[in-house]
């Protein structure tokens, strides 16, 4: 079990890479680079995230405002070019299976948009980028063999 050293490690860690990533986030080409922004969306930190530091099922109960780290994601995906866009997105219809994409991508969204109907009613960056984001995911979902929802 991690405590909430490692995980204040941890997301401080996450918030220097993103500011960064964001710097750079049009110059991102390689796949591989790419790929380690979805790995990060997958991570479990991003289940009932922390908004005021409590967790009703405890599994990411740290304290840290998570939503912010998902906020800083999203604007980095939303600066990649097109070409960077479409190696991601190509990558999850060709990796991605039903329950890795509900579970680690559609869900973590969801409740992210939900939260933030609930602080601030649309104002703000964070719902027009996830309704962005979202709408990826739907195209991958229409268009993937693997995707069956």
């Amino acid at each position: 079990s991690c405590g909430p050293e490692t995980f204040k490690t941890l997301s401080e860690a996450v918030k220097s890479a993103l500011l960064s990533l964001k710097l750079v986030a049009n110059k991102i080409y390689q796949a591989e680079g790419l790929i380690c922004l979805l790995l990060y969306w997958m991570c479990p930190v991003h289940c009932k995230t922390q908004y005021n530091g409590e967790d009703t099922n405890n599994e990411c109960d740290t304290g840290i405002d998570w939503s912010h780290r998902f906020e800083q994601l999203g604007a980095v995906l939303l600066s990649l070019t097109p070409t960077s866009r479409d190696i991601i997105l190509t990558w999850l219809r060709e990796n991605c299976d039903s329950d890795i994409f509900l579970n680690r991508f559609v869900k973590p969204l969801k409740e992210h948009l939900a939260h933030h109907l609930s602080i601030n009613r649309g104002a703000g960056i964070a719902l027009p980028s996830y309704s962005i984001l979202l709408t990826w995911l739907l195209g991958v979902n229409e268009l993937s063999p693997k995707i069956s929802y």
